[in-house]
C-alpha cells in the first residue's frame, strides 16, 4: 500500500516537474534573461508550494485514518461510560451536601451581620437625635456666649466622628455582604460549569457519531471523485495551456513597455540635469546682479548723503556770505548791485547743478567776474573756490551715479532676459512633468498587468494544489481499495491452502491405491500366469489404462506443484505485508492504550462534574426558594415605602405652606426695610443743615425733627428684629420637621441615592436660608445700632451747638461790658467746642456712610426673596421626584455622603453670605481729623463706643484720639510716629495681621520680634471689649 502511494506521489511530482520544465523552456525561448530568472523563480516557488501542499495533504490523510480508528475505540469506551457515571453519582451527592452546609453557614453569618448592623444603626440614630436636639436647643437659646459656642463645637466634632465611625462600620458590613454574594455567585458558576461540561460530553458524543457518518459518506464520495479527477485534470491542463499563452503575450508587452520606460527615464534625467545646470547658472547670475544692484544702491545712497552734506555746506556758506556782506555794506555800497547780480547768478547756478553739466562753466565765469569786482572779497572767493571744488566733486559723483544708473538699467534688462529664459525652462519642465505623469500612468497600468499575472500565477498554483489534493484523495481511495484487495487475497489464500491440503490428501490416496494395485498385479501375475492368458490381456489393457490415468495424475501433480510454488511466493509477499500490518497493529494498540487512559481520566472528571452538578442543582433550587422569600419581603417593603411617600408628601405640602408664610413675612420685612432706607436717606440732609450756622433756630428745629424720626426708626427696627426672630423660630421648626422626615426615611431604609441627594439638597437649602436670615438679622441689628448712634450723635451735636450758642451769647455780653480777661477763657472754650463739633461731624459722617450700607440691605433682601422663590420651585420639583422615587424604588438608601453634602451646603451658604457682604463699601483706615469731603464714599472701621474711664484714667487722649501708649512697647514717640502714618485708633490695630504688625513696628522703631511677642492686635481687641490688663496692679476696663 505504501509503495503504491509513493508511486502515485512520484507520478504527481513528475507531472509537476515536467510542467515546470515546459513552462521554463517556453519562457526561456520567449523572454530575456532577466524575465527568465523571475519566471523560473516564480515557477520553482509554485512547484515547491505544490510539493509542500501534497506532503501536507498526505500527512492529513494519515491523521484522518488514525482519527477514524481512535473514534471507533472512543465510541466503544463512551458506550461503557454510563456505568461509570452512575457509579460516580454518590460522590456528587456528598459534594452537594457539603455545599449546602457552607451556604447555611454563610446565611447565618449574613443574618448576624444584619442584626449587628441594625443594632449599630439604632444606637447611632439615638446619638444623632440627641445631638440634633442639643443643636436645636442651642439655636433656640437666648444670647450666645463663648461657653455655648465651645459646647456646640464639641458636639459637632463628636457628631462628625460618630458619623465617620458609622460609615466605616457600614462599609465593613457591605464588604461582608459582598463576600456572601460572591460565594453564592461562585456556587452558581460551578453549577454552570458542570452543566456546560455535561453538554460538552453530549456534544462530543454527537460529534463522534456525526464524524463516523461523515467518514462513511466520504468513503463513498472518494470513489466518485476519483473518476471525476481525470476529467478535471484534463480540462485544467487545457485551460493552463491557454493561460500560459496569454501570459506569454502579456510578458512580451511588459518587455516593450519596460524598454519605453527606461528610455523615458533617461530623457527625463537628462532634462533634469540640464534644468538644474540652468537654474544654478541663472541663480549665480541673479545673485551677482543683486550684489551689483546693492553696491550701486549703496553708492547712490552715499552720493545722496554727500549731496545733502554739500547742500548744507552751501547753505552755511550762504549764511556766512550774508554776514560778511552785512558787515561790509558800508565799504561795498558801490558794489552792491554787482554782488546782488552775482548772488542771483550763484543761486541759479546751484539750482541747475543737478540738471545740467554746463553749470560748471557758468559758475567759473561768474566767480571770475565776482573776483574782479572787489579785492575785499578775497575771503569770499577762497570760500567759493572750496565750494567750487566741492561742486566739481559733486558733479563727478553725479556722473558716477548716472553711469551706475545706466549699468543698473542694463542689469535690469539682463534680469528680464534671464526671467524669460527661466520661464521657457519652466514650460519645458512642465511639459516633461506631464510626460512623466503619462509615463507613471503607463507604469501603473503595467504594474496592474503584472499584478494580474501574479494573480493568475496564484490561481494556477491554487489549481495545482487543488489537483494535488484531489489526487491525494484518489490515492486514499486507492489505498482503501488495496486494503480491500488484500483482505480478499487473504481469503483466497486461505481457500487455496485448503485446496492444497485437500489435493495432497487426494494425491496420497492415489499413491496408496497405486501401490495396492501394483501388489495386486504382482499377485495376479503370479497366480494367474498359469490359469488365464485372457486375463493377462485384460490386465495389460487395464494396466495401460491405469498408466494413462497415472500419467494424467502426474501431470496434474506437476501443475499443482507449480501452483504451490506460486502460492509460496505469494505467501511470502503476504507474510511481509502481514508483518507490516502487525507493526501498525502494535502502534495502534499502544495508541489505544493511551486513549483508554485518557478516556478513564475523562470519565473520572465527568463523574466528579456530575456530582458537583447535582449538588449545585439542589443548591439552585434552595436559592430559588430564598429568592421567592426575598421577593415577598421586597413587596412588603415597597408597600411600606408607598405609605411613607404619602406621609412625606403631606409633610412637604405643609412645609410648602410654611414657606409661603415665610415669603409673605419676608416681603413685609423687605417693604419695611425699604421704608426705613427711605427714612435713613433723609439723614443725609444733616450735613447741609449743620454747615448752615447762620440760622441756629432753624437747625435746632430740624435736629428736633430728626430726633423724632430717629426714635420712630428705632421702634420700627425693633419690630423688624422681632419679625426676624419669629422667622428664625419658624425656620428652626422647619429644620426639626426635616430632621424628623430624614429619621423616618433612614429608619425605613427605603429609597435610592437620588432620594438621599434630594434630602441633602433640602437640608442645604434650609441651612442656606437660615444663614441668610441670620445675616439679615445681623444687618438689622447693625442698622439699629447705626440709628442709635445717629440719634446720639445728633443729640450731642445739638448740645454742643447749644453750648456754643451760649458761649457766643456770653462772649457778646462780656464784650459789651468790656472784660478782656474773660475773653481769653471764652475763646479757649470756643476752640474746644469747635474741635469737639468737628469730631462729632466726622463721627456723624461715618455713621451716614454706614447708613448708606443699610441701603444694600434692601437689595440683599430682594436677592434673598428671588433665591427663596427659586429654591421653593426646586423644592416643589424635588417633592414630585421624591414621590416618584418612593413609588418606584425599593432598595436601601446609601447614607454615607449625607454629612459631606451638609458640609457642602454650609460652605455654599457661607460663600453666598460672604459674596453678598463683599458688595458693601470698602473698609479703609481714616486719619484722625479728616474732613467730610475726605470721608465721602468710605465705610469706617471705628464702631461707636463710649469713653472707657476708671480712676481718672482715660482711654482717649486730650485731642480725641485713642491713647496708644496703653499697648506694650509703645511710648509717646512711637505713638506719634504711628499717628503720623494714619494709625490713631485701637479699631485699626485690632484688624492688623503679621505683615502689618511688622510694617508699623518698623515705623514706630520697635523690633519686629518684640512686636509679635506683644501681640498688639490681641491687646487692642481686649481694650475694646474691656478685658485688657496691662499689669497685675491694673484692673480690667469696664464698658459704659
Amino acid at each position: 500500500m505504501n509503495t503504491y502511494v509513493m508511486g502515485e506521489i512520484a507520478t504527481v511530482l513528475a507531472i509537476t516537474a515536467l510542467a515546470g520544465m515546459l513552462i521554463g523552456w517556453c519562457i526561456k525561448s520567449l523572454f530575456t534573461d532577466r524575465t527568465e530568472r523571475k519566471v523560473r523563480e516564480f515557477v520553482a516557488q509554485d512547484v515547491d508550494n505544490a510539493t509542500a501542499d501534497v506532503k501536507l495533504i498526505q500527512a492529513t490523510l494519515d491523521k484522518k485514518e488514525a482519527e477514524l480508528r481512535d473514534a471507533t475505540v472512543e465510541l466503544q469506551q463512551l458506550r461503557g461510560r454510563d456505568v461509570s457515571l452512575k457509579a460516580g453519582n454518590s460522590t456528587q451527592i456528598q459534594e452537594i451536601n457539603a455545599l449546602k452546609t457552607e451556604l447555611a453557614e454563610s446565611r447565618q453569618t449574613l443574618e448576624r451581620n444584619r442584626a449587628e448592623f441594625n443594632a449599630f444603626r439604632n444606637e447611632k440614630q439615638t446619638e444623632t437625635l440627641t445631638l440634633t436636639n442639643k443643636l436645636a436647643g442651642f439655636q433656640a437659646g437666648g444670647p450666645v456666649y463663648d461657653e455655648r459656642i465651645k459646647e456646640a463645637n464639641e458636639t459637632i466634632t463628636a457628631l462628625r466622628t460618630a458619623v465617620q465611625e458609622n460609615d466605616k462600620i457600614i462599609d465593613s458590613l457591605r464588604a461582608r455582604v459582598k463576600e456572601g454574594d460572591q460565594s453564592v455567585e461562585s456556587l452558581r458558576m460551578q453549577l454552570k460549569t458542570v452543566e456546560s461540561a455535561a453538554r460538552d460530553v453530549q456534544s462530543a458524543e454527537d460529534e463522534r457519531k456525526a464524524e463516523i457518518i461523515s467518514l462513511s459518506n466520504q468513503l463513498r464520495e472518494i470513489s466518485i471523485q476519483r473518476d471525476n479527477f481525470k476529467r478535471d485534470f484534463e480540462q485544467s491542463t487545457e485551460s493552463k495551456n491557454a493561460e500560459i499563452a496569454n501570459h506569454q503575450d502579456r510578458l512580451e508587452e511588459l518587455a516593450n513597455v519596460r524598454n519605453l520606460l527606461s528610455r523615458k527615464e533617461q530623457d527625463y534625467n537628462k532634462l533634469n540635469q540640464e534644468s538644474r545646470e540652468l537654474s544654478a547658472r541663472s541663480g549665480a547670475q541673479i545673485t551677482e546682479l543683486k550684489r551689483a544692484v546693492a553696491d550701486r544702491d549703496s553708492t547712490q545712497a552715499q552720493t545722496q548723503k554727500e549731496l545733502k552734506q554739500l547742500l548744507d555746506q552751501i547753505k552755511t556758506l550762504k549764511t556766512d556770505n550774508k554776514n560778511v556782506i552785512a558787515s561790509q555794506e558800508k565799504q561795498l555800497a558801490s558794489l552792491q548791485n554787482q554782488l546782488d547780480t552775482a548772488s542771483a547768478n550763484l543761486k541759479a547756478a546751484t539750482a541747475e547743478l543737478g540738471q545740467k553739466r554746463v553749470a560748471r562753466q557758468e559758475i567759473e565765469t561768474k566767480n571770475a567776474e565776482v573776483a574782479a569786482l572787489n579785492d575785499l572779497l578775497r575771503d569770499v572767493s577762497g570760500k567759493r573756490d572750496s565750494l567750487q571744488n566741492r561742486i566739481t566733486d559733486f558733479e563727478k559723483q553725479l556722473e558716477i551715479a548716472a553711469k551706475n544708473a545706466e549699468n543698473a538699467s542694463d542689469l535690469q534688462k539682463q534680469l528680464q532676459e534671464l526671467e524669460a529664459t527661466v520661464a521657457t525652462r519652466d514650460t519645458q519642465i512642465a511639459k516633461l512633468k506631464s510626460e512623466m505623469v503619462d509615463v507613471s500612468a503607463k507604469r501603473r497600468r503595467l504594474e496592474a498587468d503584472v499584478g494580474e499575472l501574479k494573480s493568475a500565477g496564484n490561481k494556477i498554483q491554487r489549481t495545482l494544489t487543488a489537483e494535488a489534493a484531489s489526487k491525494l484523495t484518489a490515492l486514499n481511495g486507492r489505498l482503501l481499495e488495496t486494503e480491500k484487495t488484500t483482505a480478499t487475497l487473504r481469503s483466497d489464500l486461505k481457500q487455496r491452502e485448503d485446496l492444497v491440503s485437500k489435493l495432497q490428501g487426494e494425491i496420497d490416496e492415489l499413491v496408496s491405491n497405486r501401490d495396492a494395485l501394483a501388489e495386486e498385479l504382482d499377485e495376479l501375475k503370479s497366480a494367474s500366469a498359469k490359469q488365464a492368458q485372457t486375463a493377462t490381456t485384460e490386465a495389460e489393457s487395464k494396466l495401460s489404462a491405469l498408466n494413462a490415468e497415472m500419467r494424467e495424475r502426474d501431470n496434474k501433480i506437476e501443475k499443482l506443484r507449480t501452483a504451490m510454488s506460486e502460492m509460496t511466493s505469494s505467501r511470502d509477499q503476504l507474510a511481509s505485508m502481514v508483518s507490516e500490518l502487525k507493526g501498525r497493529a502494535e502502534q495502534l494498540e499502544s495508541f489505544k492504550s493511551e486513549m483508554q487512559q485518557t478516556v478513564t481520566d475523562r470519565s473520572a472528571e465527568l463523574q466528579q462534574r456530575s456530582v458537583a452538578y447535582a449538588k449545585l442543582q439542589s443548591e439552585f433550587q434552595n436559592l430559588t426558594v430564598t429568592r421567592d422569600d426575598y421577593e415577598t419581603r421586597l413587596n412588603q417593603l415597597r408597600a411600606r415605602v408607598d405609605e411613607q411617600s404619602h406621609t412625606s408628601e403631606a409633610e412637604i405640602a405643609r412645609l410648602k405652606a410654611q414657606v409661603a408664610d415665610l415669603r409673605s413675612q419676608l416681603s413685609l420685612a423687605q417693604s419695611e426695610n425699604q421704608h426705613l432706607s427711605e427714612e435713613l436717606s433723609g439723614t443725609e440732609e444733616l450735613k447741609l443743615k449743620i454747615t448752615e450756622r447762620e440760622s441756629e433756630i432753624q437747625k435746632l428745629q430740624i435736629n428736633s425733627r430728626d430726633a423724632v424720626a430717629a426714635s420712630s426708626l428705632d421702634t420700627a427696627l425693633e419690630e423688624h428684629a422681632k419679625k426676624n426672630a419669629t422667622l428664625t423660630s419658624v425656620l428652626q421648626e422647619r429644620d426639626a420637621e426635616i430632621g424628623r422626615l430624614n429619621a423616618i426615611i433612614t429608619d425605613n431604609r427605603v429609597g435610592s441615592k437620588q432620594h438621599t441627594s434630594e434630602i441633602s439638597l433640602l437640608k442645604q437649602e434650609v441651612e442656606s436660608q437660615s444663614t441668610l436670615i441670620q445675616s439679615l438679622e445681623e444687618q438689622a441689628e447693625n442698622t439699629l445700632v447705626l440709628h442709635k448712634k445717629i440719634a446720639s450723635q445728633s443729640t450731642e451735636i445739638e448740645e454742643l451747638r447749644a453750648s456754643l450758642y451760649e458761649v457766643q451769647h456770653n462772649n457778646s455780653v462780656t464784650t459789651s461790658t468790656g472784660a478782656p480777661a474773660a475773653n481769653s477763657s471764652v475763646d479757649e472754650r470756643l476752640l474746644q467746642l469747635q474741635q469737639q463739633l468737628n469730631v462729632k461731624e466726622i463721627d456723624l459722617q461715618r455713621l451716614k456712610n454706614q447708613a448708606e450700607g443699610a441701603k444694600e440691605l434692601q437689595s440683599q433682601n430682594e436677592e434673598l426673596k428671588r433665591a427663596i422663590t427659586a429654591r421653593n420651585r426646586e423644592l416643589q420639583q424635588t417633592r414630585l421626584e421624591l414621590a416618584s422615587v418612593a413609588a418606584t424604588t425599593g432598595r436601601d438608601t446609601a447614607t454615607t455622603n449625607t454629612d459631606a453634602s451638609d458640609a457642602g451646603a454650609a460652605a455654599s451658604a457661607h460663600t453666598e453670605v460672604s459674596t453678598r457682604a463683599a458688595k458693601t463699601k470698602p473698609r479703609v483706615f481714616v486719619r484722625p481729623g479728616a474732613t467730610a469731603s475726605e470721608l465721602a464714599g468710605t465705610e469706617l472701621i471705628k464702631p461707636s463706643r463710649a469713653q472707657y474711664t476708671r480712676d481718672g484714667y482715660k482711654l482717649t487722649s486730650a485731642d480725641g484720639t485713642d491713647d496708644l501708649t496703653l499697648l506694650p512697647g509703645i511710648d509717646k514717640n512711637s505713638a506719634y510716629a504711628l499717628s503720623q502714618n494714619g494709625i490713631a485708633e485701637f479699631e485699626q490695630i485690632a484688624l492688623w495681621e503679621r505683615r502689618e504688625v511688622a510694617h508699623f513696628a518698623e515705623r514706630a522703631n520697635v523690633p519686629a520680634a518684640l512686636a509679635e511677642s506683644y501681640d498688639w492686635p490681641g491687646c487692642a481687641r481686649q481694650i475694646l471689649n474691656g478685658s485688657y490688663r496691662r499689669d497685675k496692679k491694673m484692673e480690667t476696663l469696664g464698658t459704659a
